[in-house]
């Protein structure tokens, strides 16, 4: 029994190191010979019409930035539209940009009188673009001049489907958990870029990416993970896709971990809709979509669940090994001390030291509950912004 047990317990941990350290080394092995994406447009080529689409619930206090930075791009003005649709905004996001449009003639509002959720918004959107390529974006999302230019310009590519943005946090501060997810989405953004120069990069950030209209699928109601349900859907049609780092986005990531406990709850959830959605991937094991698939994003979704099996068979072990009881009791100390941050956080101090364990742990907390969520509510679509550093 006991020799089960230890199996079952260092075969999670083998996980845990594969998906957090050796995948990424493998993946680096990997494209160690590969070069990016060479067959791209240049700035005086006849540039394909592209459609920037985004759906806004109360963003009164980033909406006017939003619209002002797209808008002052290197990107042919007559080339380029706007496609906002308000989620029954009940602050001033419809006024301003209403007052926009009569600056910038290709800003389309479309005002929803009730909630509908981002990816209802974008499916209803899509249907009035005659656009070629279709950047699909969040609204704080603010894009560097050359943003639409370095997505689009890998389309003369046949084979490239879908362009994922480099994602960077403008305001990393001391306090809260800023630091802890910048860290997460900068080793986010290597992973995808590796597996991009394989042409299969797993999920594209919804903060921005670009996609081919003739490749976009409607997301399912109810779906949650639209971003990953139409990145999986040009893979499943035989594009790829890829991630460009010149096409930054800056975003301002909460500092707070409630706020990223309860988003990463609320996505975990849709990742879990995504998995049973794209079965037709796990009849093809050996193949490097799936290969990276299974690394990037089954495991993780499914390690927070095993990692509390490990939990029970260490506990059993403890009872049966001095050793197996030592190091349960290392475990137990370090949760203490979690907890303590934890509890401390609230008061803006903790134990900087112990952030990012913190950090992990509770953002697995949160994928261990969104499993959960997945099998026994109904999901929603509607969502409420995250908040954010002002």
């Amino acid at each position: 029994m006991e020799i089960y047990l230890a199996i079952v317990l260092w075969s999670v941990v083998f996980l845990l190191l594969y998906h957090y350290v050796g995948y990424f080394l493998i993946l680096k092995m990997m494209t160690k010979n590969k070069i990016p994406n060479t067959l791209k447009h240049a700035q005086n080529d006849d540039l394909p019409k592209v459609a920037i689409l985004f759906a806004a619930y109360n963003e009164e206090k980033i909406i006017d930035q939003k619209i002002k930075y797209t808008f002052d791009t290197t990107y042919p003005s007559d080339k380029l539209e706007v496609w906002i649709g308000s989620d029954n905004s009940t602050d001033n996001t419809n006024a301003i940009i209403q007052q926009y449009q009569t600056q910038y003639p290709n800003l389309h509002l479309r005002i929803f009188s009730q909630r509908t959720g981002k990816p209802q918004i974008i499916n209803q959107l899509v249907e009035n673009v005659q656009a070629d390529i279709l950047i699909l974006t969040d609204a704080n999302i603010i894009f560097t001049p050359s943003h639409i230019f370095d997505l689009v310009a890998h389309f003369k590519n046949e084979e490239v489907g879908l362009v994922g943005a480099n994602i960077i946090n403008d305001k990393v501060i001391e306090s809260g958990i800023s630091q802890q997810e910048t860290t997460y989405i900068n080793f986010e953004n290597k992973i995808k870029y590796y597996e991009g120069l394989l042409g299969c990069m797993i999920g594209a950030f919804g903060a921005s990416y670009a996609i081919r209209k003739n490749l976009y699928r409607a997301t399912p109601k109810g779906f949650i993970s639209d971003d990953f349900f139409i990145s999986m859907q040009v893979l499943a049609q035989g594009k790829k896709t890829i991630l460009e780092p010149n096409a930054i986005g800056f975003e301002t990531f909460s500092v707070k971990i409630t706020e990223e406990f309860r988003r990463k709850t609320r996505y975990a959830v849709g990742n879990f809709q995504n998995l049973f959605y794209f079965t037709m991937f796990w009849r093809k094991p050996f193949s490097k979509i799936f290969f990276c698939y299974f690394s990037h994003k089954i495991l993780r979704w499914f390690l927070p669940l095993l990692m509390v099996v490990a939990g029970i068979c260490l506990g059993i072990l403890a009872t049966q090994s001095r050793f197996y009881l030592a190091l349960s009791m290392f475990i137990l100390v370090i949760c203490v001390f979690v907890f303590l941050d934890i509890i401390l956080f609230k008061e803006r101090r903790g134990i900087k030291p112990l952030r990012f364990l913190t950090h992990f742990l509770a953002m697995n907390l949160a994928l261990l509950i969104g499993f959960f969520k997945y099998l026994f509510t109904k999901p929603q679509s509607v969502w409420k912004p995250t908040e954010r550093v002002s």
